[in-house]
């Protein structure tokens, strides 16, 4: 079972696994927009000690869009002992639909090292979204960006999340719209941070 990245002139986006089989439209860019806003954290902790997949799918009627099933049985490993230190989406579809609530996750816990991003359709506010929310996050080493259809505004928020959070020492923004001078910028930021990392 694979999840396929939808092409650019599709108009629904078909979210498709063993558990969820349904369509969704796709939002215009200004609601895409809004779903990219993080909603208010206010009373956000009556979530307390749920365990990690209900709070995702809280988190998802938060945002209105549907639960992604595989991160869901990610989730239940980590409720069942497990931590959670990878969250690879690299064949697993969220689009920037289903940012927000991942985010969220990411954010709360203490355990992440590496987000794979890959092939996700993110655009300038999507990157934007990810550096306002990790940037400063505790244990997050590696983000992988590649193939998604971003560019300078992307290069530059990122620049400035590596400059802030100094334990981002990874950063695959390959196969891009960022310009090699802007790449080479990146490479700079996070060898920096490694080199920080060793002393």
């Amino acid at each position: 079972m694979s999840e396929q990245t939808p092409s650019e002139d599709q108009s629904v986006l078909q979210i498709h696994d063993e558990h969820v089989n349904s369509f969704i439209v796709q939002p215009s860019e200004e609601e895409k927009a809004q779903l990219l806003e993080r909603l208010p954290v206010e009373g956000v902790e009556r979530y307390g000690e749920m365990p990690l997949q209900d709070v995702y799918i809280f988190h998802c009627d938060r945002y209105c869009c549907v639960p992604n099933s595989l991160f869901i049985a990610k989730l239940a490993e980590a409720d069942n002992g497990g931590v959670l230190e990878h969250m690879d989406f690299s064949s697993n579809y969220i689009g920037t639909i289903g940012l927000l609530p991942v985010l969220e996750i990411a954010d709360m816990l203490g355990t992440v090292k590496t987000l794979n991003f890959t092939a996700q359709r993110f655009n300038d506010s999507s990157i934007a979204t990810i550096c306002s929310i990790l940037y400063d996050h505790p244990t997050l080493e590696d983000i992988n960006l590649s193939k998604n259809p971003i560019g300078v505004k992307s290069a530059r928020a990122l620049h400035d999340l590596v400059s802030k959070n100094k334990v981002i020492t990874n950063l695959d923004v390959s196969e891009t719209h960022i310009p090699d001078d802007w790449v080479k910028k990146l490479q700079n930021a996070t060898a920096v941070n490694k080199k920080r990392g060793q002393q």
